[in-house]
Protein backbone atom coordinates (compact mmCIF):
# COMPACT_ATOMS: atom_id res chain seq x y z
CA UNK A 1 0.00 0.00 0.00
CA UNK A 2 1.44 2.92 -0.95
CA UNK A 3 1.70 6.22 1.82
CA UNK A 4 -0.44 8.06 -1.07
CA UNK A 5 -3.23 5.80 -0.52
CA UNK A 6 -2.98 6.62 3.38
CA UNK A 7 -6.28 8.56 4.61
CA UNK A 8 -4.47 10.19 7.53
CA UNK A 9 -1.95 12.97 7.62
CA UNK A 10 0.67 11.21 6.17
CA UNK A 11 -1.39 10.35 3.55
CA UNK A 12 -2.15 14.28 2.67
CA UNK A 13 0.94 15.22 3.43
CA UNK A 14 2.45 12.65 0.55
CA UNK A 15 -0.33 13.72 -2.01
CA UNK A 16 0.39 17.15 -1.25
CA UNK A 17 4.21 16.66 -2.14
CA UNK A 18 3.78 14.45 -4.99
CA UNK A 19 1.33 16.99 -6.18
CA UNK A 20 4.56 19.97 -6.04
CA UNK A 21 7.05 18.08 -7.37
CA UNK A 22 4.81 16.44 -10.18
CA UNK A 23 4.01 20.70 -11.09
CA UNK A 24 7.56 21.34 -10.41
CA UNK A 25 9.10 18.97 -12.77
CA UNK A 26 6.65 20.47 -15.29
CA UNK A 27 7.87 23.45 -15.29
CA UNK A 28 10.91 22.73 -15.03
CA UNK A 29 10.76 21.04 -18.33
CA UNK A 30 8.92 24.34 -19.50
CA UNK A 31 11.74 26.46 -18.56
CA UNK A 32 13.81 24.27 -20.11
CA UNK A 33 12.42 24.14 -23.45
CA UNK A 34 11.53 27.95 -23.45
CA UNK A 35 15.06 28.99 -22.70
CA UNK A 36 17.42 25.87 -23.43
CA UNK A 37 18.65 25.81 -20.14
CA UNK A 38 20.42 22.28 -19.99
CA UNK A 39 23.14 23.30 -23.00
CA UNK A 40 23.63 26.51 -21.29
CA UNK A 41 24.05 25.67 -17.93
CA UNK A 42 26.77 22.57 -18.87
CA UNK A 43 28.64 25.03 -21.14
CA UNK A 44 28.87 27.42 -17.71
CA UNK A 45 30.08 24.85 -15.97
CA UNK A 46 32.71 23.47 -18.15
CA UNK A 47 33.68 27.12 -18.49
CA UNK A 48 33.91 27.51 -15.03
CA UNK A 49 35.73 23.78 -14.52
CA UNK A 50 38.13 24.49 -17.51
CA UNK A 51 38.91 28.39 -15.97
CA UNK A 52 39.36 26.56 -12.48
CA UNK A 53 41.54 23.55 -14.11
CA UNK A 54 43.86 26.53 -15.75
CA UNK A 55 44.40 28.56 -12.50
CA UNK A 56 45.23 25.52 -10.66
CA UNK A 57 48.03 24.89 -13.73
CA UNK A 58 49.42 28.44 -13.41
CA UNK A 59 49.13 29.26 -10.08
CA UNK A 60 49.18 26.31 -8.32
CA UNK A 61 46.65 26.58 -6.10
CA UNK A 62 46.13 23.33 -4.63
CA UNK A 63 49.98 22.69 -3.81
CA UNK A 64 50.17 25.77 -2.23
CA UNK A 65 46.78 25.42 -0.40
CA UNK A 66 48.86 21.66 0.43
CA UNK A 67 51.87 23.05 1.46
CA UNK A 68 50.17 25.35 3.95
CA UNK A 69 48.22 23.02 5.49
CA UNK A 70 50.27 20.28 5.61
CA UNK A 71 47.42 17.82 3.91
CA UNK A 72 49.77 14.96 2.42
CA UNK A 73 52.06 14.84 5.75
CA UNK A 74 49.44 14.13 7.95
CA UNK A 75 48.30 11.89 5.45
CA UNK A 76 51.42 10.42 5.26
CA UNK A 77 51.82 10.18 8.85
CA UNK A 78 48.37 8.64 9.64
CA UNK A 79 48.83 5.77 6.76
CA UNK A 80 52.32 4.92 8.84
CA UNK A 81 50.38 4.74 11.82
CA UNK A 82 47.60 2.56 10.40
CA UNK A 83 50.24 0.57 9.54
CA UNK A 84 51.98 0.65 12.64
CA UNK A 85 48.87 -0.85 14.55
CA UNK A 86 47.85 -3.71 11.85
CA UNK A 87 52.15 -4.53 11.96
CA UNK A 88 51.08 -4.77 15.59
CA UNK A 89 47.99 -6.23 15.68
CA UNK A 90 49.07 -8.92 13.40
CA UNK A 91 51.87 -9.72 15.57
CA UNK A 92 49.83 -9.98 18.60
CA UNK A 93 47.41 -12.58 16.58
CA UNK A 94 50.16 -14.40 15.55
CA UNK A 95 51.70 -14.75 19.15
CA UNK A 96 48.07 -15.99 20.57
CA UNK A 97 48.16 -18.23 17.72
CA UNK A 98 51.58 -20.01 18.53
CA UNK A 99 51.19 -19.38 22.07
CA UNK A 100 47.50 -21.68 21.88
CA UNK A 101 49.13 -24.18 19.63
CA UNK A 102 51.48 -25.23 22.21
CA UNK A 103 49.16 -25.28 25.01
Amino acid sequence: RRSSDLSNKFGEISKSTGTVAAKAYSKTLELNEQYDLVPKAKTALDTASTAAANLDKNYGITAKIDDQLKISQAIDKATAKVDEVKSSVSDKLTDLKAKSETA
